[in-house]
């Protein structure tokens, strides 16, 4: 279930940092039958920095997700991967770990006219030998619902001398992008047109998502095709891979039709087609009726004991995953006690030294979350590093303006007068500073600064105390970066806040994927005043392990832990007596005295009292199950 994780909402502050920018797909206008539209026509001319022999130094591609600022095209919505300019032309370089350049168009309707369409542009390979060759390719890809296909691809031989190249493809979609990239090499290119030739055949109408989704009806939808006569709507369903139509080219005016009498927790798929002289067009793009995930019901958990439990939950119909957070409420067992809103000495990373850290980017991780890394979850870590007993962040993305950062989850912070404690151990290579902040989130998707420090970092290990002030309900904290272009390294995290007697607070405090409607949850440092619950969300994950959006079910209601002290009831020679499990061990209370021992389950003697206490409080140094004797009456014991 790799595409489940970040189903949590994350801050504002790095939700703006993590922006994308989409294009819709371009679509000409109705011409005279024989006339050519012109789609795409590029000459990148803004493409002004560098040169040739020189290109720019500035990758113009966001790292994110490949946009290329429209300031520098003629047209909007073009994206790729190490472009640079090149005075004049565009650059694609060679990256040693991802290869090749590439260079993709803005997302277009290629499905009119048949589908028909010409691209022409010019390339050449970068390459000092004369005599250098490189395959280049031209890629049609089919943008889907939930992941992109490879139509048709055409390869041509590139030379390290301007040529100039004519491409025909006969498989337009109404929702393509061209994508351009080389073998081996870097390659130059210029010039990009993308035309289409009027031939009277109607265009293909771009489908789009069903509305009025419910058990029993829908609604397909889709755009219009100038000059569109009507258009021919299929709907079917699925049975061993063949479709099994509820009707099939139902005639249908306008761009949209309510269909009925479809059954519950069953896929439905629709396409539509556009008539236009007497002729059909090419079929539209499948669009996938996706019904939201009934709610999961929660069930008591099981196996109770101090260490843990198990959540239970009732199946939901179509579900292939659920999400099962635990939340943590305490209650202060006495004033100024200190509790732990987050502590870990990363004793779990196992990867990289401090000299060279273990980079998450290299796997995709610009952004992780800390879950497996103390007990408590929804942490999250902006540009990742890591070595052995210790985690941190690097500023490698500092020329977006985007510093390494740790994230806390939203925090009630309110307590003590909004005062908190972070404390923690860390060193840094090429960073002199941290800033420390507070913050909250606005409705506008924006965050205030309600608190910010700074900390010095220097190349050896070094304590840091911290007092946060002006904590309130939903704050939280933010540790960036401050000064530098390298990286830091923390051990022995924690932030903590003292709680008067009977003041509660609640956190996050883990995160579970599964497929299965149980799940087992640790709780290694319960203590007295720890109650937890459990919400569960359901999931359907496509082929790719993507999670489909529509489908995602509500929280269920919160199920709380039912945690009780007594383990059972001595009644056999000792009315009244009960054994309980403690933080520390277990307590014994009796009615009246007798003597009472404690075994291991192997039938070691861990304590023994013949004396006439009527309460024994036994320190247990480990979990486990254990036998409690109490006069003749023997009982087992789950700690």
């Amino acid at each position: 279930m790799a595409g489940l994780r970040h189903t949590q909402k994350a801050p504002a502050a790095l939700d703006a940092k993590l922006e994308a920018l989409t294009a819709k797909p371009h679509s000409p206008s109705l011409r005279e039958i024989g006339s050519e539209i012109v789609l795409v026509s590029e000459d990148f001319a803004k493409f002004t920095a560098g040169s040739e022999d020189d290109p720019d130094g500035t990758e113009l591609s966001d790292w994110n997700d490949g946009t290329i600022d429209a300031k520098y095209t003629q047209q909007s919505g073009w994206r790729g991967g190490f472009v640079y300019q090149a005075g004049g032309c565009a650059y694609l370089d060679v990256d040693t770990e991802e290869g090749t350049g590439w260079l993709i168009t803005p997302t277009l309707n290629l499905s009119n006219y048949g589908g028909s369409f010409t691209i022409k542009f010019r390339a050449r390979v970068a390459s000092s030998k004369s005599s250098t060759t490189d395959e280049i390719y031209v890629q049609n890809c089919l943008l889907g619902e939930y992941s992109n296909s490879v139509t048709s691809s055409q390869t041509i031989e590139g030379t390290t001398k301007w040529k100039e190249y004519t491409l025909t493809f006969t498989d337009g979609n109404s929702k393509d992008d061209i994508q351009i990239t080389a073998k081996s090499y870097p390659i130059f290119i210029d010039d990009i047109t993308i035309t289409q030739i009027d031939n009277g055949k109607p265009g293909a109408p771009l489908a789009q998502a069903a509305t009025n989704v419910s058990d029993t009806q829908f609604t397909a939808n889709w755009q219009a095709v100038e000059g569109a006569e009507g258009y021919l709507l299929s709907v079917y369903t699925l049975k061993n891979a063949t479709e099994q139509y509820l009707f099939k080219d139902k005639e249908v005016n306008g761009t949209s039709y309510d269909v009925t009498g479809i059954e519950a927790n069953i896929d439905y798929y629709y396409t539509v087609c556009s008539k236009r002289n007497g002729e059909t067009s090419n079929t539209s793009n499948i669009i996938t009726v996706i019904r939201k995930l009934k709610t999961p019901v929660t069930l008591p958990a099981t196996n109770v004991a101090s260490y843990g439990f198990t959540a239970n939950w009732q199946s939901v119909p179509q579900a292939t995953a659920y999400a099962v957070y635990t939340i943590l409420t305490h209650t202060a067992q006495a004033d100024n006690e200190p509790f732990n809103l987050f502590k870990s000495d990363f004793s779990a990373v196992k990867v990289g030294t401090i000299d060279s850290p273990w980079d998450y980017s290299r796997l995709g991780g610009i952004r992780v979350f800390l879950d497996d890394l103390a007990p408590r979850c929804d942490w999250i870590a902006f540009a990742p590093m890591a070595a052995q007993g210790m985690f941190g962040v690097s500023n490698m993305f500092l020329d977006y303006n985007v510093p390494g950062t740790i994230y806390s989850p939203i925090l009630d912070l309110g307590h003590d007068g909004g005062k908190s404690t972070l404390r923690f151990n860390v060193l840094g290579r090429n960073v002199t500073k941290l800033r420390i902040c507070v913050l909250k989130d606005r409705a506008d998707g924006k965050a205030d600064e309600l608190f910010k420090t700074e900390c010095p970092v220097t190349t050896d290990l070094a304590e840091q105390v911290i007092t946060l002030e002006k904590g309130e309900k939903d704050t939280y904290v933010e540790i960036s970066i401050a000064e530098g272009t390298g990286y830091v390294l923390f051990d022995d995290l924690q932030l903590s806040q003292n709680l008067n007697k009977g003041e509660s607070t609640e956190l996050k405090y883990k995160y579970d994927e599964t497929s299965d409607t149980s799940r087992r949850i640790d709780t290694p440092d319960y203590s007295a005043g720890d109650v937890y619950a459990y919400t569960v969300q359901a999931f359907r994950l496509d082929s790719s392990s993507k999670i489909i959006e529509e489908a995602t079910s509500d929280r269920s209601e919160p199920q709380e832990v039912k945690r009780s002290d007594a383990v059972e009831s001595i009644t056999a020679g000792n009315d009244g007596a009960t054994v309980a499990t403690t933080a520390d061990g277990i307590r014994i209370t009796l009615a009246e005295a007798a003597p009472v021992a404690v075994y291991s389950l192997d039938g070691r003697l861990l304590h023994q009292d013949n004396t006439a206490a009527t309460e024994h409080n036994v320190a247990l140094g480990n979990h486990g199950i254990f036998l409690v004797r109490i006069g003749a009456k023997t009982i087992k014991v789950v700690r």
